[in-house]
């Protein structure tokens, strides 16, 4: 998989997923499966890919942010 050239954030909002014509790729940690992952499914139909990526105990975008927010 290629390194990433833009991120998309979303609010667990299906629409928002499926509303977003530049991401190509949702990506999300091992504690997922592919049906789990909002607007996937239309990211699928739409020609784009859902990933899953191997889930590292400990790691998360959420503690990764928290971290670099000092919190």
């Amino acid at each position: 998989m290629p390194c990433p050239t833009e991120e998309c954030h979303f609010q667990k909002k299906r629409q928002d997923v499926c509303t977003v014509a530049s991401c190509h790729v949702i990506v999300k940690g091992g504690d997922y499966r592919p049906e789990q992952v909002a607007g996937g499914d239309c990211k699928s139909k739409a020609g784009g890919e859902v990933k899953i990526l191997p889930f590292v105990e400990g790691q998360s975008t959420t503690a990764i942010v928290t971290k670099a927010k000092g919190l």
